[in-house]
Order: C-alpha cells, then sequence, then structure tokens
C-alpha cells in the first residue's frame, strides 16, 4: 500500500468516526459521543503530515478538502446537538436579510 492510500485511509476513518458520532448526537448518545471523540482525537493525532498535499497529489488532495470540509459541518451540528442554546444564540444575533453586499448573502448555512 503507498503513503498516499495510507494516509488518505487514515482520513477515511476519521471521517466515518465522526459519522457515527453524529448519529449518536443525534439520538442523544452522549457517552458514545464521548467516546467516538476520543477516538476521533487519537486518529488525528496520526495525521500530522509536513506537507500532506505532496503526499496526495492533486485527486487525492482534494478529496482530503472534501473529507475535511465533511468534518467541519458534522462538528458544527454535533456541537449544535451538544449546546441547543448556541441555535438560539445564533438566530438572535444573525440577522434575518443579510444586507446588500454582504459576501455571505445566498450562501446557506449548514
Amino acid at each position: 500500500m503507498s503513503e498516499q492510500e495510507i494516509l488518505l485511509g487514515q482520513y477515511r476513518a476519521v471521517l466515518s468516526a465522526a459519522e457515527a458520532m453524529r448519529i449518536s448526537a443525534r439520538s442523544g448518545d452522549w457517552p458514545t459521543v464521548a467516546s467516538l471523540s476520543l477516538r476521533i482525537r487519537a486518529l488525528t493525532d496520526q495525521l500530522r503530515p509536513e506537507r500532506p498535499e505532496l503526499i496526495l497529489g492533486r485527486q487525492g488532495n482534494d478529496e482530503r478538502l472534501s473529507i475535511l470540509t465533511k468534518l467541519v459541518h458534522i462538528d458544527a451540528e454535533v456541537r449544535y446537538l451538544r449546546e441547543p442554546w448556541l441555535a438560539r444564540t445564533d438566530a438572535l444575533i444573525t440577522p434575518a436579510v443579510k444586507p446588500p453586499g454582504d459576501p455571505m448573502a445566498g450562501i446557506a448555512a449548514r
């Protein structure tokens, strides 16, 4: 197995654990969320190459970036599920209509 395949496999393992964590959070199984969080931490501690884009090449790096984007969205959802008051606070401070010229206008929150 090449270094690229090993590294992408590690990223995929993190994503798989994060997806399981999201499912557990949605069902309110917080002990499993905590356990999976520790597992994700251990997996990400292994992901420390200095320049992953050099190891992965263009296609591999595109997949890595896609995985990282999914992880950010999963993390945000789990945080909102864990701390529902954040959603209420966000609703209070986020304007209902974005002002013209706002660079975030038209971008849906995930």
